[in-house]
């Protein structure tokens, strides 16, 4: 249906009667008219009141208010709870798509105002954004500030991208003197640098980590460091840089080769000794090692005597002497006691034997002194021997006298 312009000439009385019924129906006076009209005339014509400017504005404030509520309350939402990185830019693509409803109320062109929105809340949003990624570079940094030890980023050109505050005060430069320079430009105190800078173009071309040691001269001296050269991957998955993460071993080093040392002290005076010398396993009884002296005294070889037991080396002994020996050893933790073993061929030779407890790779053993006894049981055989017959001489003597 075409609507079209018409004019009419009412009287007064009828105009007051079309007002006050619009103003008590809440219509507009138009609309009145026309209804009135169709009725007349037994037409259906819709009664609805046109759209006005006046009120597509109205909706459009309100919906401008809510829109400018809802903007502020999610940007203060994100200043007050923590969100990652990518949870926060997510949110302020919901204020820009908010915030676009101001775009319809505005004089102004569209340009002008998406200029004025981002200059405004998601402006402030993305300052929050910059603020939280910037909280989190100082909780890494204090992080890292917290490992003892050296960490510093090469990138693909070599140069020095970053070096933590323990490195830098451990090296006793300022950090400006290694950023953005190679290894060659500053003089890296790595001794061997050549093999360094091998393995970190390996990690650069593998894209694997690698883990080695180094030695590096700091304030302290020459120290001794094991690192860990990690990949950082770009967006691209390519290597784009190399992190090194060294911890000091120094005193772990020294430890390791004072032990060896004692190690080989121990060793020695376990395989030179005149003693039989044996370390057994305190539950099994089985022979865990063995020294050269007692291999040969009895008659083994040493890989022979590890696939034997204790109770296949002594004579018998009787029950109640052994279980006595076994509790005077867990009381005591020492013990010594005369005793025999068998030999390969099947003889036995008379031994002291002393056994105490002793930590053997992680676990609870015995460890045996046993001294051979043999030529001391001849000798006091021969002594014992001489004194009966100095006895009977002098018991002979005596007799003739009398």
């Amino acid at each position: 249906m075409t609507n079209k312009v018409m004019t009419f000439r009412l009287p007064e009385e009828l105009i007051k009667v079309i007002e006050y019924r619009a103003k008590i129906t809440n219509q507009s006076q138009n609309n009145l008219v026309v209804e009135a009209l169709s009725n007349a005339f037994g037409l259906s014509v819709s009664s609805l009141e046109p759209i006005t400017s006046e009120m597509v504005g109205q909706q459009l404030n309100e919906i401008i208010e809510q829109a400018t509520s809802l903007s502020k309350r999610v940007v203060e939402f994100c200043q007050e709870t923590y969100f990652d990185s990518s949870t926060l830019h997510c949110l302020a693509f919901l204020v820009q798509a908010v915030e676009g409803f101001h775009i319809l109320g505005s004089p102004t062109s569209i340009e002008q105002r998406v200029s004025t929105l981002v200059s405004n809340k998601h402006q402030a949003l993305m300052a929050t954004v910059r603020t939280e990624d910037n909280q989190g570079a100082k909780i890494l940094d204090q992080i890292i500030a917290t490992f003892p030890g050296l960490i510093f980023v090469l990138d693909r050109m070599d140069r020095c991208t970053y070096i933590n505050s323990f490195g830098v005060r451990i090296l006793g430069f300022e950090r400006n003197y290694f950023l953005g320079k190679t290894f060659e430009e500053v003089s890296f105190p790595i001794e061997e640098i050549e093999q360094f800078l091998d393995q970190y173009q390996l990690v650069l071309t593998s894209g694997q980590f690698l883990t080695e040691e180094f030695k590096i001269s700091t304030i302290q001296g020459t120290r001794h460091y094991e690192y860990i050269l990690n990949p950082i991957q770009g967006s691209d998955r390519n290597t784009d840089a190399v992190v090194c993460i060294a911890r000091d071993i120094t005193e772990h080093k020294q430890t390791a080769i004072a032990l060896q040392d004692s190690e080989k002290k121990y060793r020695n005076l376990f395989e030179l000794a005149n003693d039989l010398i044996w370390i057994i396993d305190a539950n099994t009884q089985q022979l865990l090692d063995v020294n050269f002296n007692a291999a040969r005294r009895l008659g083994y070889t040493r890989r022979e005597l590890l696939q034997l037991s204790i109770n296949d080396l002594e004579t018998p002994m009787e029950e109640t002497q052994r279980q006595a020996l076994q509790k005077k050893l867990k009381h005591n933790g020492h013990i010594s006691y005369e005793h025999s073993l068998r030999c390969k061929e099947g003889t036995t030779i008379p031994v002291e034997i002393s056994t105490q407890v002793i930590e053997y790779e992680g676990k609870l053993v015995f460890q045996c002194f046993a001294r051979d006894i043999e030529k001391y049981r001849k000798t006091e055989a021969v002594l014992k021997q001489q004194e009966s017959c100095l006895l009977f001489v002098i018991g002979c003597l005596l007799k003739s006298k009398t």
